[in-house]
Order: structure tokens, then C-alpha cells, then sequence
């Protein structure tokens, strides 16, 4: 199951210190042999970074040629640790490309995220706790969001001294 809670920088119920931002250094620092070596992650690194995985050490990229994967994008890296951790990591480092993974790794294991913005989910059925709100489809997930939005325009124009009205 996937459970995302959308936040502005302000307002999360998460402390900080247990949400990982910076993926690219967790994963030089605590990646395993074997985090990439599925079948999943494979397609992952595919469909997203264009590139093919050699061995736990290379990834042979169209762009970069070999590289290392710690050189993968960091919303690879994200979903990488996601499957493979139980981290509650930042969406927000991903691009819309990764919603469609995300939810297939939420099919297999419990994942827990955090997002700043509000990713284009995909069409279809699925079941993403929003905020405590149990959602099936796009639609869902986009009325859940709505409430945080409106938080942050208000918090925001409440710094400005801007009057909703105005």
C-alpha cells in the first residue's frame, strides 16, 4: 500500500531527521550489493534512466556510457531505496516518469513517501492513502492534495500580508 502525505516545507507530520532527501548520498553511503540486481529495478532503470544494467557496479547509460549506478538519476535512486529500505523518502526529488513505479512497488511492500508538489498520477485504479485519505484513482488523489494547497497559498500570503480578498 502507498501512503504519501503532500506537504509544503512548513507543515509535515513527519520529523525531518526520518526523511531522506538526499538520496544520492544515502545510496554512497548505505547501498547493498543486490539493491539493483532484480528484475524490477532493471525496468526501472530502463524505462526511466534509458540505461541497462551490466552488474551491481556498471550501468551502461546511452549518454554517459559506463557509469557507476550512483550516477542514476535521483529519481531512480529513489525508488531504488524505496524498494530495497523501508526509508520514508521524498518524493518530491521524482519526476511524474516515476508515479507509474512507485505505485507497483506500494503493490508489493508497504511505502511510506512524502511530496511537495502534486505528481500526475496515471489513469486506472489503485488504492494510495493521500493524507489519511484512502484514494483508487487520479481524481481522488487530486481532491485529497487540495486542502494542503489551499495551507500553503494562505500560509504564504500570510507572510505577504496579502488579504485573501484582495
Amino acid at each position: 500500500m502507498l501512503y504519501i502525505e503532500f506537504h509544503n516545507k512548513f507543515t509535515h507530520k513527519y520529523p525531518d531527521d526520518k526523511i531522506l532527501r538526499k538520496v544520492d548520498i544515502y545510496w554512497k553511503l548505505h547501498n547493498k550489493p543486490g539493491w539493483i540486481d532484480n528484475e524490477l529495478c532493471k525496468r526501472m532503470i530502463k524505462d526511466i534512466d534509458k540505461s541497462e544494467v551490466i552488474s551491481d557496479k556498471v550501468i551502461d547509460s546511452p549518454i554517459f556510457g559506463s557509469m557507476s549506478p550512483a550516477s542514476l538519476s535521483g529519481g531512480v535512486l529513489s525508488l531504488i531505496i524505496m524498494y530495497n529500505t523501508d526509508a520514508i523518502v521524498d518524493f518530491t526529488n521524482c519526476g511524474d516518469n516515476c508515479v507509474p513505479w512507485l505505485i507497483e512497488i506500494s503493490k508489493l511492500k508497504d511505502v511510506y513517501t512524502v511530496c511537495e508538489y502534486l505528481p500526475w498520477f496515471p489513469d486506472g485504479t489503485y488504492d494510495v492513502y493521500v493524507n489519511g485519505v484512502l484514494c483508487h484513482n487520479r481524481r481522488d488523489v487530486m481532491l485529497a492534495y487540495l486542502p494542503v494547497r489551499n495551507d500553503y497559498e494562505d500560509y504564504v500570503a500570510s507572510l505577504y500580508g496579502v488579504d485573501e480578498d484582495e
